[in-house]
């Protein structure tokens, strides 16, 4: 999904909880090639890496939520919480779609795993890295090789590794 005029009618089951989105039929699922300008500032990843890693109240209080944030530089521009990595990812990009957020120059953090069809949707939005607290599965390097995305893992608040862009984390 492209952006938010592509979504033609949402319901909520709230019962079963269950939310069906229609999409136009021009709607379509493609990857945005990332911006092969976007830089990524160590020193941006490990301020926010002190902000964002610690956890929320809510994750400190329970040890069972993940956590993803849309940021620019060392500023969160929307962030969610789930029980899924995957939900909390699909909320805060929600968040920015309907918001008319410009994410080719943004970059996400996030608190889990970094599964093949995490980087798929991080993709879908041009946006151009995405930053976790734990590992790339060895698919996602893969795709992120292909795709020129920056990927980082394991990003604490005086180190990280990438495992693709390296020349464009300064």
């Amino acid at each position: 999904m492209g952006s938010k005029e592509d979504v033609t009618s949402v319901s909520v089951d709230k019962e079963n909880y269950v939310a069906n989105i229609v999409l136009s039929e021009n709607a379509a699922f493609q990857e945005l090639e990332p911006n092969p300008d976007f830089t990524l500032k160590v020193s941006e990843v490990s301020s926010m890496a002190k902000k964002f890693i610690p956890g929320s109240e809510n994750f400190r209080s329970t040890g069972a939520l993940h956590s993803v944030a849309l940021c620019s530089g060392s500023d969160i521009l929307f962030y969610s919480e789930d029980l899924s990595r995957h939900r909390a990812l699909d909320k805060t990009l929600g968040k920015a779609l309907l918001a008319g957020a410009e994410m080719s120059n943004c970059y996400v953090m996030t608190s889990g795993r970094i599964p093949i069809d995490v980087l798929r949707k991080v993709l879908t939005c041009g946006i151009p890295a995405i930053c976790s607290r734990s590992a790339p599965s060895y698919s996602t390097i893969l795709l992120a090789r292909e795709t020129n995305t920056i990927l980082c893992g394991f990003v604490r608040e005086h180190r990280m590794n990438i495992y693709n862009g390296k020349e464009r984390v300064l």
